[in-house]
């Protein structure tokens, strides 16, 4: 097996990784694999038996689709371990010189899952590659003079960002310029490509910890959530490495490498504008980490945080304002549960709010009203969103029980903008962010491709002291 470089996949969509010896329900043959990243990740296997001996022991009554036509039992190469391989198309021809003996067999298939070295080694150090991860090209951060509190610089042609994301865990993305130009909207490109290695390593100078693989491998898939939310659409760590580094020396000794497709990554070409813009603050949002984690302690939440996601993905995308409607409509109501429910902590404040929530209650003005009072965008603060409130229901209504209403198309995306700008900051208030987002109510719904000529800026209304911002009005996660 030639060595396995994850670098060299960042904007490559295939790359061949094994071409030698591999067995398979103990028939020994020669296993090609290819790992594919666009049009989506998936590793792509062809074996075929190359000694006609090695079948002598197969009994010719069972038909070559049926042998494959189970669940396998992961195939075993000289390096590398492909888990839970699919098989798509069998080939198979009989012996002439035995009636009821094969003389060749073979067959192609995919899996999501392969490793290479041993992934139950504990490790200090996880690398990652990430789809698709855009965040970097949008911020422009890489524009930033040296210095910056948002970023450091690595090489000229390469942005690194790095921040601790508790008090235990440091976090590194890596962007190539390349990639930038990859990632460029205007260039028109499509489907999925490697754009970023990430870092995850544990604080400290002294000696360092090892960890497990699994506990390493649950903190990057929550960032990519968080990271998700900024992102317009789904990206996750699809490659890792693990390493330990000895406590001796600087070098480092690579553990294991894994690849994992399971992970949703949506497409470069159906990634569309979040709350997050150039002046936004990645450090900010990347400190919001260990509020965020806290969601995946609470089943309710972490199964609301996924639907939430899901649906104001949904509404972002869409050119349908019946979609955009329902969607975001259902991710307020969700919303508001879990702020005047889930998370109040006065029992008698809790089950008066729990009524506004009972079965056949028609109160979705009223659960809107006092969320947006809960997290600030009250009108004793000269914020008058509450005064929207009752179109924005208008139009949540019409989209899921069409009545004839005299709106125009334009008036109702009006009020879905300011449905999507209550969710975006909700989830931001409770996540504590400060930094800049976007403006989607006093903008036009179609905005310049040029930037200066692009969307509004807020700071946090949320917060009652902007000069305090780093004190948020309410709780956390």
């Amino acid at each position: 097996m030639k060595p396995l470089k994850c670098r060299d996949l960042i904007l490559k969509p295939s790359q061949g990784i094994y071409n030698n010896i591999a067995e398979f329900e103990n028939i020994k043959g020669r296993l090609t694999l290819d790992m594919q990243i666009t049009p989506s990740p998936l590793l792509l296997w062809e074996f075929e038996c190359i000694d006609e001996s090695e079948l002598d022991n197969v009994d010719a009554e069972k038909m070559a689709d049926q042998l494959f036509d189970k669940p396998l039992s992961n195939i075993r190469a000289t390096e590398i371990e492909i888990n839970n391989p699919k098989c798509r198309h069998v080939h198979w021809r009989g012996s002439k010189k035995a009636k009821n003996k094969y003389s060749e067999l073979g067959a192609k298939g995919f899996s999501r899952e392969f490793h290479v070295g041993d992934i139950s080694r504990k490790v200090t150090d996880l690398a990652f590659y990430m789809p698709n991860f855009r965040i970097h090209s949008v911020s422009e951060d890489h524009n930033l003079p040296e210095g910056d509190s948002r970023s450091r610089f690595g090489k000229k042609s390469t942005f690194i960002f790095e921040r601790a994301i508790t008090d235990k865990w440091i976090v590194s993305l890596e962007t190539d310029r390349s990639a930038f130009d990859w990632l460029d909207a205007a260039k028109g490109n499509t489907g999925t490509l490697i754009t970023t290695r990430g870092t995850l390593r544990h604080i400290g100078n002294e000696m360092k910890e090892d960890f497990a693989f699994k506990e390493m491998q649950k903190i990057t898939d929550r960032l990519s959530l968080l990271l998700s939310f900024a992102n317009g659409g789904y990206t996750s760590p699809i490659l890792y490495e693990g390493y330990r580094i000895p406590p001796s020396d600087d070098s480092s000794a690579e553990a294991f490498k894994y690849f994992n497709a399971n992970a949703r990554i949506t497409p470069l070409e159906q990634l569309k504008k979040t709350w997050y813009l150039r002046e936004s603050h990645l450090a900010n949002l990347v400190r919001c980490y260990q509020r965020f984690a806290a969601v995946f302690d609470n089943n309710f939440w972490h199964e609301s945080f996924l639907f939430i996601l899901e649906n104001y993905l949904l509404a972002i995308s869409t050119p349908t304002w019946q979609i955009a409607a329902s969607a975001i409509g259902a991710v307020i109501e969700r919303l508001a549960f879990l702020v005047l429910v889930e998370d109040e902590k006065d029992p008698e404040l809790q089950n008066k709010n729990n009524q506004l929530f009972g079965p056949g209650s028609r109160k979705t003005n009223e659960r809107i009203r006092q969320t947006l009072i809960k997290i600030g965008l009250s009108k004793d603060r000269n914020i008058d969103d509450i005064d929207q409130i009752e179109n924005f229901v208008t139009v949540r209504n019409d989209a899921v029980h069409p009545i004839n209403r005299v709106m125009t198309e334009e008036q109702r995306w009006e009020s879905i903008r300011y449905g999507l700008q209550w969710t975006e900051e909700i989830i931001l208030w409770k996540l504590g962010y400060t930094g800049w987002y976007r403006n989607r109510i006093s903008v036009p719904k179609q905005e310049n491709k040029e930037y200066q000529a692009g969307p509004g800026i807020l700071i946090p209304r949320y917060y009652y002291n902007v000069n305090d911002i780093l004190k948020p009005v309410h709780g956390r996660f």
